[in-house]
């Protein structure tokens, strides 16, 4: 008798290939990236990116019934805030908003989510948004009820560079707007 029995299966010579992944350096995983983002749109041969100030092609339509209210001037006290301070962070890429709330019942406009908030760059046109990640949300501080006397940030993205230190701009909260802010 035969003490050796044989495996079944296929043999050695059918069995498919193993598979091998290839090693990238982290140099060359930011190249890739970049040449990605290159080829994508989102940023130009420098590394910076674009600012979005070209018009949409088709716009979409809207009906009287749904336009939106005209953005009003307003003072810091019609808003219920102080502001601390409005400057440049993350190398000019983000601009780096801070505030004092003075009376929580006008501010309860920055603690609803569903309020978008910009900054305006009047001198380009330019709308400067707060960034959203998949994981982290809005970059924004939420004011919270009877917070009276708190010092809350908003992180509005800068792509392009386009606002440098001195410019001026304006903060949109809904349909209201705070101007003349200066970036520091």
């Amino acid at each position: 008798m035969n003490s050796v029995q044989k495996k079944s299966g296929p043999p050695p010579s059918a069995r498919p290939p193993s598979v091998t992944f290839p090693v990238f350096s982290l140099t060359q995983v930011r190249s890739l990236c970049l040449t990605g983002c290159i080829l994508w749109g989102g940023l130009d041969s420098g590394g910076t990116l674009k600012a979005e100030t070209a018009p949409h092609p088709h716009p979409p339509v809207v009906s009287e019934a749904v336009r939106p209210a005209p953005i009003t001037a307003v003072s810091e006290s019609d808003l219920g805030i102080a502001v601390q301070h409005l400057r440049l962070s993350a190398r000019g890429r983000m601009v780096d908003f801070r505030y004092r709330v003075t009376d929580s019942t006008k501010a309860a406009v920055f603690s609803d989510r569903e309020t978008h908030a910009y900054l305006l760059h009047p001198a380009t046109g330019t709308r400067l948004p707060i960034p959203a990640g998949p994981k982290t949300g809005p970059l924004r501080q939420l004011a919270k009820a009877g917070g009276t006397n708190s010092v809350l940030f908003s992180i509005f993205a800068n792509p392009g560079l386009q606002v440098k230190s001195g410019s001026t701009v304006a903060l949109v909260v809904g349909n209201r707007s705070l101007g003349n802010l200066v970036v520091e």
